[in-house]
């Protein structure tokens, strides 16, 4: 299996976990990401090597496309061991208080 067919089985599998649609040609016609929805872009990318991987120009990318079209933003990315999440702070407390019926531990 090539490169391109591992990220896109991975932007499938993303798309099915989230319940959400597959961007054509990974967003590129219309800069949005891999994944969109009303409310959120998806960036994925697969990584070669074990860990987290330095993402700085991939997250400023995802992170312009959804202030273009005022969406929140994810980030994720599968290394060869685990696959990991990056998303703003704000959100991420909006999600956490709405899991957790807003009770804080």
């Amino acid at each position: 299996m090539n490169k391109r067919e591992i990220g896109d089985d991975f932007e499938e599998q993303v798309a099915y976990d989230l319940g959400m649609q597959k961007t054509n040609m990974s967003g590129a016609k219309f800069d949005n990401g891999d994944l969109v929805n009303k409310e959120t872009i998806v960036e994925c990318k697969v990584k070669g090597k074990p860990g987290f991987q330095a993402c700085g120009s991939e997250v400023k990318k995802v992170i312009a496309q959804a202030k273009k079209h005022s969406k929140e933003w994810l980030y994720i990315q599968q290394s060869t061991t685990d696959s990991y999440v990056v998303l703003d702070y704000n959100y991420f407390l909006e999600l956490w208080t709405n899991s957790n019926n807003g009770s804080k531990s």
